[in-house]
């Protein structure tokens, strides 16, 4: 089905070149609505796993199954959905959210050379399944390499230079079988905020208004005791693609450019990463996001192009977007800090605030702080 995309392209402004406007031009462009999205995988570390059930967005929005923004009207609620070996286990997955579906925790555990199937029934009696996926061996890593750097980037039309460090993972020896990989990382550092210099506007003035936590403490086991809302843990979580193949010779791949700002590297910086083993279709599936993703434009790959191995039982035509994956993992974690910088850390600004308030931000001290 065809929907009409009118372009109104009009050239009055640009009177240096052409004297007047043009006429509209009509393009012909493909309908990704109601496409259903399906994003998930099984791995051989301990469950519970996630499966997401979301219907597709708009043609020219670049599709990622990174995305953390999903709108409630477009998840796929009240379906069912299971995962079945090739040895006729199954397990059932609950929904635990609209459109976000979970194994339970001891129910079904990956296992390498073991081929798995989705299986999905809409509330409507729609049925899809995916291509079986085997979960391939993983090689490991090897090491990781934290280097300086500086870039030169535009801002104002002004160029302007940031720091930071590039930190990549070093596999180990691929053995020309399994040898295509996606990584996933996040990193954790610690903020100090000021919320007892909150204020707020009365009648034009600003008036102290420090939240009721400023003279809340915690137990801390350092400190003894420490504010409720001035110390919390920042953890980013990597929203992009990232994929390396022996066949490309990657043989370190870049996973984060670490900027030296906003207090990341004033203390200490807690990296933790993921080594997925995927088959080749997945890959194939995982670099084409990349490219999307990195091309910043809408134009250069569309939805209709992304492969998948989801298909529908009764319309072997219909496109379904996403990928289930069968991966076997292996991880890393380590710490940096500013003695790989070459300049001064960058420190934190001013924050009058409840530090909880923080994108992706808890009071809770991690395990491993």
């Amino acid at each position: 089905m065809m929907r009409k995309l009118v372009l109104v392209l009009s050239f009055c402004s640009l009177i240096l070149f052409i004297n007047g406007c043009v006429d509209e031009i009509k393009i012909g462009i493909p309908s990704n609505a109601d496409h259903l999205v399906v994003d998930g995988m099984i791995t051989d570390l301990p469950g519970p796993y996630t499966i997401t059930l979301s219907y597709s967005n708009d043609y020219f929005e670049p599709f990622s199954p990174n995305k953390d923004d999903y709108n409630i009207r477009d998840l796929v609620q009240e379906a069912s959905v299971s995962v079945i070996d090739d040895q006729g286990n199954e397990e059932v997955f609950a929904e635990i959210s609209p459109g976000v579906y979970q194994s339970s925790v001891d129910g079904m555990r990956g296992q390498i050379g073991t081929s798995y199937v989705l299986k999905i029934e809409l509330e409507n009696g729609k049925k899809y399944e995916s291509l079986a996926e085997i979960m391939p061996q993983n090689v490991g890593i090897k090491d990781y390499a934290i280097d300086y750097t500086s870039k030169k980037y535009l801002a104002d039309n002004l160029e302007k230079t940031k720091d930071g460090l590039n930190i990549s993972l070093i596999p180990n020896g691929f053995d020309g079988t399994y040898e295509f990989y996606r990584w996933r990382w996040e990193g954790t550092y610690q903020v100090e905020t000021n919320p007892e210099l909150k204020t707020k506007n009365v009648e034009g003035q600003q008036v102290p208004d420090p939240p009721p936590c400023t003279l809340e403490t915690i137990p801390d086991d350092v400190n003894d005791v420490r504010c409720k809302c001035c110390i919390c843990w920042v953890t980013e979580p990597s929203n992009s693609s990232i994929v390396s193949s022996k066949t490309l010779g990657d043989s370190k791949t870049l996973l984060h450019f670490l900027e030296n700002t906003q207090g990341r590297l004033t203390g200490k910086y807690y990296f933790y990463a993921q080594q997925l083993s995927i088959t080749k279709e997945a890959y194939e599936f995982w670099n084409i996001i990349k490219q999307q993703e990195d091309s910043g434009s809408p134009f250069s790959i569309t939805n209709t192009e992304v492969p998948s191995n989801i298909v529908s039982i009764e319309d072997k035509n219909e496109k379904v977007m996403g990928f289930f994956s069968a991966a076997s993992v292996k991880d890393i974690a380590f710490f940096v800090n500013k003695s790989y910088l070459k300049t001064d850390p960058v420190p934190m600004d001013v924050f009058k605030n409840d530090c909880r308030v923080l994108k992706y931000s808890t009071n809770v001290k991690p395990s491993f702080w």
